[in-house]
């Protein structure tokens, strides 16, 4: 038993009977539960309820225990002055009565079914916690649930755009470009790719955003890669120009060590990737305008489509030529990938704070007609019954997996209070 079981209980007022009476035999009559209080002070505010013939207005306090009121020292606070009621699981002691306030054990008023499916919901050895219970959940309920997930997938996308923008002074290029490059990296490179473009601030590639061979020297070269001395032409031009732009902006380049390579597949290396990155970054000359004016799929899947330079179609890394060939291109899932986690949330963010409606239905429209994404938690998940038509939904699902299941969130979840409210 919890206090946060309690204040589920009492904000839904989930009990068996609504005859609800006080210790000292009053009827209790909720006519609001309050607001739900998850800062310091009384755990719902400015709650109605009917105490005999008498109607209160102010605080409720719940506990587990009566004894819990002098434990938490709330008769020394003044923030506990206005309380109208103090709600317990147990009533164990007399003593600890706050004095003039109204007392109800709520014990007696909690099925035993609602308590069963609460056990449940905290074991920890179910892929979910709901994991035995799902199948008697409305599939309404889930449908709805999903649609608030992607809302908050997608607000949480967008308070990392808007951290960034913060850092880089309210500037949508530059925040644009170190997003875009960040999830060139995917996931396992993703930190060493946004580095890179902090090292090598957007500005400095607006410079030379005639020259391509540039452009990658500056981003291969702060990435650490234009130490070695090549033989071959391609990477001794690269080594050459930076060297040349190095001295020019007063560079220091990176740590090769930084990159991982280990467990990917070689079009996924950074080496490739860097190129790929450069190219749109050559083709785009404006990325952020650009990325506004993506108003469909198509248009999205043909902003990303950029190739790496000709070397990359027969090596991975450098002066290593390849056995087979690849045709250097950003693949489609690659795409995807991108839109989601990139386009998706720049537009969504921008729309929100430019109050801009169009570009968050845009955001929305995008994700709906991107294909599902394919992953443990996306599969599991379709296992237990969840719809995963599409990238909404895998959204969706990624979310609520993260942090509500994970985290054992049920009793904020929607999916775990019909649950908990089912009889």
């Amino acid at each position: 038993m919890t206090e946060d079981f309690l204040h589920f209980v009492w904000k839904y007022r989930n009990f068996e009977s609504q005859d609800l009476i006080s210790i000292d035999g009053m009827p209790v009559k909720i006519i609001k539960p309050g607001e739900h209080n998850t800062h310091a002070g009384p755990d719902f505010l400015n709650a109605q309820v009917i105490i005999g013939d008498t109607h209160w207005a102010g605080n409720v306090e719940i506990h587990l225990k009566t004894s819990d009121w002098t434990a938490h020292k709330h008769s020394r606070d003044p923030a506990y002055e206005n309380i109208i009621l103090h709600a317990v699981y147990e009533h164990d002691t007399e003593t600890a009565i706050p004095e003039n306030r109204p007392l109800i054990a709520l014990k007696d008023y909690i099925s035993q079914h609602t308590l069963h499916n609460y056990d449940i919901l905290k074991q920890q050895h179910q892929l979910i916690p709901c994991e035995s219970l799902i199948d008697n959940v409305d599939e309404i309920v889930k449908t709805s649930w999903l649609e608030r997930m992607l809302a908050e997938r997608l607000e949480a996308k967008a308070a990392q755009v808007k951290r960034m923008l913060d850092l880089n002074k309210n500037d949508w290029a530059e925040t644009a470009y170190q997003l875009t490059g960040r999830n060139f990296g995917f996931k396992v490179n993703a930190e060493p790719f946004e580095k890179l473009t902090r090292a090598i601030p957007h500005k400095l590639i607006a410079r030379h955003k005639n020259n391509l061979l540039q452009i990658e020297s500056m981003l291969f070269g702060q990435a650490g890669f234009l130490q070695d001395i090549y033989k071959e032409d391609y990477p001794a031009q690269l080594r050459k120009e930076y060297r040349f732009l190095a001295g020019k902006y007063n560079l220091t380049p990176g740590r090769k060590s930084e990159w991982k390579f280990l467990r990917l597949r070689p079009g996924n290396f950074p080496t490739v990737r860097i190129s790929q990155f450069s190219a749109l970054l050559f083709k785009s000359e404006h990325l952020f305008s650009k990325i506004l004016e993506v108003t469909d799929i198509k248009k999205a899947i043909s902003f990303f489509q950029v190739s790496a330079s000709d070397y990359w179609k027969a090596h991975y890394t450098f002066e290593n030529e390849s056995a087979s060939k690849s045709s250097g291109a950003v693949g489609r899932e690659s795409i995807y990938n991108l839109v989601i986690n990139t386009v998706a949330p720049l537009l969504f963010s921008y729309g929100h704070i430019k109050n801009e409606p169009k570009y968050k239905e845009t955001a929305i429209n995008l994700l709906e007609n991107c294909p599902k994404e394919l992953n443990a938690i996306t599969k599991s998940s379709a296992a237990l019954g969840f719809i995963n038509d599409h990238a909404n939904h895998s959204q969706a699902l990624i979310h609520l997996r993260n942090e509500y299941c994970n985290k054992q969130q049920c009793l904020s979840c929607g999916i775990g209070a019909a649950i908990l409210k089912k009889t």
